[in-house]
């Protein structure tokens, strides 16, 4: 993993590496927790500084990763906006595309879900920021999984890391879902994982 610089707080390095477009340490970073949308001193996202570098494979990696493409800058720009800006058409394409990619990825992967087709589920789930950043009506794939009491599916999610902690969009918990949903299996198995009451 990528240590150093350790002096620098956490958002400056995933600024500094999406602006050198350097995947492997946006990687590392990412997968030591840093916040692929935080916005720095003049508002802008790693993705933006991806996209001014015009990198496809940070742009890529951002945006597998849960990357706002319509956050503004200060300057009242999205990284959609700004691809156009510097790279043409072209680059607002690639990113468009990339963006629609990662929707089927979510889509995909609620549906493997659902029908418990835990082999395409497996395979899909190789983008890491799916299980934290898939949102469907504002909730996790932990959180559907839990208030539907889906078992395997919370295994799955949970060992993978799944964020048990996750709020939705209204701040409601993943254990406060299942108990709303009446998902007894689901709540013990929270609770045994870890869950917050």
């Amino acid at each position: 993993m990528f240590l150093a610089n350790k002096g620098l707080d956490k958002q400056r390095r995933l600024h500094i590496a999406a602006r050198e477009g350097d995947i492997e340490r946006i990687s590392d970073l990412l997968e030591s927790g840093d916040n692929v949308n935080e916005t720095n001193a003049d508002g802008d996202t790693p993705l933006h500084l991806a996209v001014w570098k015009q990198s496809k494979p940070a742009i890529r990696l951002l945006v597998l990763n849960g990357a706002s493409t319509i956050k503004h800058d200060a300057r009242g720009k999205s990284p959609l906006e700004k691809a156009k800006q510097w790279g043409g058409v072209e680059l607002e394409a690639f990113l468009i595309k990339v963006l629609e990619d990662h929707h089927v990825l979510q889509s995909d992967l609620r549906t493997y879900m659902l029908t418990e087709d835990w082999n395409e589920f497996d395979k899909t789930l190789e983008y890491r920021g799916l299980i934290n950043t898939c949102r469907v009506e504002g909730r996790t794939l932990l959180q559907i999984a839990a208030q539907l009491d889906l078992s395997d599916a919370i295994r799955k999610l949970l060992d993978r890391d799944a964020n048990i902690q996750a709020r939705d969009e209204d701040g409601q918990t993943v254990l406060y879902l299942a108990a709303q949903s009446g998902s007894f299996k689901a709540i013990q198995q929270l609770l045994i994982s870890g869950a917050d009451i």
